[in-house]
């Protein structure tokens, strides 16, 4: 079965269960989802596209105007994926017109806000938590992009080079690539013991460099950090990497299919506590599930979400001016680092149930 059939019978089941006729899906990670990694938006910073998916037991529509119908057809291939095409016009008609127009007032759902129409997303993006063995491949060719990305910038950095131009030659080689930089920072020195998000600036790095990409395409998303410090690493540094990978790996441990988030959150606090950092966890979120999205959600103490087998995850424990972070993969044998590095120094760190990880340390330069 393809995988987009295997998608579709997916969202009908949920169809039928929930006595709906139909499933209108605007959302951009909705829309490269169902399609296999095909593109509706043109705005970057919107999580909606340009063109709507309405899906009903029997066929499926695209609901497009004028402007994108041609490249939806001849670039996104959505005719041969089986779609019939649904004119509006962008200057008098909406969506919701245009389906009352074709199928009259049948009971639809939508993965955003429209007036009367129940708001499903929530509850539909699970669907696309476990992925399929095409979307791991995609997967795992962006996260090997991702990461040789972030670490070519920072093999090349230097004492003196500005944040903001270091982050505009990262965001500029991932477009190269095809990857939209869904989130991209590049921070130095004091700033990375300060702010736990620095968004870079127009100071020059002068010993200690934080670079991070979270890069979008096919609708994934991967993240990663890695950190640069020229000179030999301070003591204090080094010794809070080592804590921090002590907690990811308690982590790490806890990540498996059929567990919960709660117990992976109640690990971290744990090591946090024996690291001799109790409260750090309340300055930055912990990450969470992956894959559509940056994060899909943010684990917390008390979320009572089941761990999906082939789901993504990122986890980003941190301590003041130290942070661990990749983009993994639940399988049955443990996690996959999907944005593994391939020529970085690493170093490994076993879990209190001897779990060995290998994790990115700090590059001297």
């Amino acid at each position: 079965m393809r995988e987009t059939d295997h998608k579709e019978r997916q969202l009908r089941k949920f169809l039928s269960e929930q006595g709906y006729e139909g499933m209108l899906l605007f959302r951009r990670d909705m829309f490269s989802w169902l399609t296999g990694g095909k593109i509706n938006h043109i705005i970057h910073t919107t999580e909606y596209g340009m063109v709507a998916l309405l899906i009903t037991q029997d066929n499926k529509y695209c609901i497009s105007n004028q402007v994108e119908k041609v490249r939806m057809m001849e670039e996104e291939k959505l005719i041969e994926l089986g779609y019939t095409f649904l004119d509006i016009n962008w200057w008098e008609e909406d969506y919701m017109d245009c389906v009352r127009r074709h199928f009259g007032a049948i009971r639809v759902a939508s993965d955003k806000e429209l007036p009367d129409i129940d708001n499903v997303f929530d509850t539909v993006k699970r669907l696309r938590y476990s992925l399929l063995p095409e979307e791991i491949e995609r997967f795992r060719g962006l996260s090997t992009d991702c990461t040789d990305i972030v670490e070519e910038i920072c093999r090349e950095l230097q004492p003196g080079d500005i944040e903001q131009r270091v982050c505009g030659r990262m965001v500029g080689r991932a477009a190269e690539k095809g990857i939209e930089a869904a989130v991209a920072l590049v921070a130095s020195d004091e700033r990375i013991f300060r702010y736990r998000h620095p968004i870079d600036t127009t100071k020059p790095i002068e010993r200690y460099a934080m670079v991070v990409l979270c890069g979008r395409k096919y609708g994934l998303v991967a993240n990663l950090t890695r950190f640069v410090h020229f000179g030999p690493l301070p003591a204090e540094i080094k010794n809070k990497f080592r804590l921090v990978w002590g907690i990811e790996a308690e982590m790490f441990a806890h990540t498996v299919a059929g567990g919960q988030i709660k117990d992976v959150f109640e690990a971290a606090v744990n090591a946090y506590a024996e690291a001799g950092y109790p409260v750090e966890w309340h300055l930055l979120h912990q990450g969470g599930p992956g894959g559509y999205n940056t994060r899909e959600f943010i684990a917390g103490p008390d979320n009572p979400e089941t761990i999906f087998l082939n789901q993504a995850y990122t986890w980003n424990p941190s301590i003041a001016g130290a942070k661990s972070e990749d983009t993994v993969l639940v399988t049955q044998h443990g996690i996959e680092v999907l944005t593994r590095s391939n020529d970085w120094p690493a170093a490994e760190v076993h879990s209190k149930s001897n779990k060995k990880f290998l994790r990115p340390d700090v590059l001297i330069r």
